[in-house]
């Protein structure tokens, strides 16, 4: 038999002694959706019929397809081949860690930061937010404002501290 499609084979028949083994080449075929289609019940019958003597076994391959009750959990955790090679896999991994792994050394530590280099990188961090022109003026604008008041000085006289008296605060 051929596959209407494709042209390839879709049954191989071969005898073995006595016996007759049939392969499909669609793993389906003997499903029970399948049996339910078109006409192949029939033509399993009919295989079964003409295969089978008087005496004869039929064996289908169902455990790939998870119908059997073959696998048991407790006996699958419980065989100590299972044990044995998790242990070996273990080992393994510790000899791979240990042996060939090679952990760079602990790297020196830092020097400690100096005064004169904690003021320059906070100076060039408030240089770079406010800008230069705002970092020059802001501290004579904070030492004038913390400077006592002064009396108020009589038109054309100048004050002998040799600042531009529009700067001084007006406490009048």
């Amino acid at each position: 038999m051929a596959d209407s499609e494709s042209g390839l084979g879709a049954f191989w028949v071969t005898w073995i002694g006595g016996g007759t083994i049939i392969v499909s080449g669609y793993g389906s075929i003997f499903t029970n959706k399948m049996l339910a289609q078109a006409n192949n019940a029939d033509l399993v019958a009919n295989i079964v019929a003409a295969q089978l003597g008087r005496h004869g076994h039929v064996i289908f391959d169902d455990m790939h397809q998870g119908a059997t009750s073959v696998y048991d959990a407790d006996a699958f955790f419980g065989d100590p081949r299972l044990h044995a090679t998790f242990w070996w896999i273990i080992a393994l991994w510790f000899v791979w860690v240990l042996g060939s792994t090679r952990l760079p050394p602990p790297a020196a530590r830092p020097p400690p930061v100096r005064e004169r280099g904690f003021i320059d990188a906070t100076g060039n961090f408030f240089a770079r937010v406010i800008g230069r022109k705002g970092a020059a003026s802001a501290p004579v604008r904070q030492l004038l404002q913390r400077l006592p008041p002064r009396p108020r000085r009589a038109a054309g006289r100048t004050a002998a501290v040799g600042l531009d008296p529009r700067l001084w605060r007006d406490t009048a």
